[in-house]
């Protein structure tokens, strides 16, 4: 018997997005699914083409739940989808993306043939909107190797790139729920697990990923600069909360410099010089002291072995 794939979507304003997004559905040669949509407050068709598809379904293993809510945003949508998740792996898509037909199959299988995996990474395409055209892949390159690493600083965040083994996302977040601030609910979800699991890869392409002008991530960073300097200190303070394992204690200080480092590029993107000069003191300050306490740590390191070594027998 097959195993159940949920795929959860937060919708706002996505009437215009929401017939190309349910045939990708439609579309899968995997079944069974279970499709929980979250209108987050639309002002627009979008609850009634959810109802719609959902009256018009006659799939026997397609199951769709359709949830409202006045509009909280991304993460408290998922946050409620969450709470009714029955499936044995979970799929992240936003409804203005797409996935290829064999993207749900290929990626079950996957984690079906290595059961140390808590879950898989997939490449799929960046497509303009305007021509709906692939340009280029989503990951250049992928590395499985230091996975966390890599995600504190930016990279691999892709949401729809990703299936994760339910039980292993209930493992680090025991009561399914992420921070409601409006930044950072991907993180939340990814840097636990690639901190406590192993990542698989499949470099094939599975999805397609459209950039939108008025995309939540893309707006984002168009918002002013007041707003994108918050915006980099509630991603830093997320990816706090997303790491407050012992096990991630180490990462406490990359953490600082990376959100140093992204308000200086901000600053300098921006054209502020003032605060520009401002930050890239900090980060300056910041990185020589990291280096002072690497520097006496790995001392301290070194003594704690010489004193702790066995003496050779004669």
């Amino acid at each position: 018997m097959q195993k159940l794939v949920t795929i959860i979507t937060p919708c706002y304003n996505a009437a215009e997005y929401l017939q190309r997004y349910f045939d990708s559905i439609l579309k899968q040669n995997f079944r069974p699914l279970e499709i929980i949509l979250v209108d987050d407050g639309s002002s627009d068709d979008t609850k009634q083409m959810i109802e719609a598809f959902q009256s018009e379904n006659k799939d026997p293993e397609l199951s769709i739940c359709c949830l409202s809510q006045t509009n909280q945003g991304q993460a408290a949508a998922l946050n409620r989808a969450l709470k009714h998740v029955t499936g044995d792996f979970l799929l992240l898509l936003d409804c203005d993306d797409f996935l290829y037909p064999d993207c749900i199959q290929q990626r079950v299988a996957y984690l079906n043939d290595h059961p140390s995996m808590g879950f898989v990474a997939q490449n799929g395409e960046i497509y303009t909107e305007d021509a709906l055209k692939p340009i280029r892949p989503v990951f250049e390159k992928y590395k499985t190797k230091n996975l966390f690493a890599q995600m504190i600083k930016g990279n691999y965040i892709c949401n729809l790139a990703y299936l994760f083994r339910m039980d292993s996302l209930r493992s680090v977040l025991p009561n399914l729920e992420i921070s409601t601030l409006r930044a950072g609910q991907n993180l939340q979800i990814l840097l636990p697990m690639a901190l406590f699991f192993e990542c698989g890869y499949l470099p094939n392409t599975s999805f397609g990923r459209v950039m939108r002008l008025q995309s939540h991530s893309n707006t984002a960073v168009k918002t002013d600069f007041g707003q994108r300097l918050e915006r980099c200190s509630q991603i830093a303070e997320i990816t706090y909360r997303s790491v407050s394992y012992p096990e991630a204690a180490e990462w406490g200080p990359w953490i600082f410099l990376q959100d140093l480092y992204t308000k200086c590029l901000t600053c300098i993107q921006c054209g502020d010089r003032d605060k520009t000069k401002l930050y890239s003191k900090k980060l300056n300050r910041a990185v020589w002291k990291v280096i002072r306490y690497g520097i006496r740590y790995s001392l301290t390191i070194k003594k704690a072995r010489l004193l702790t070594r066995k003496p050779k027998e004669k």
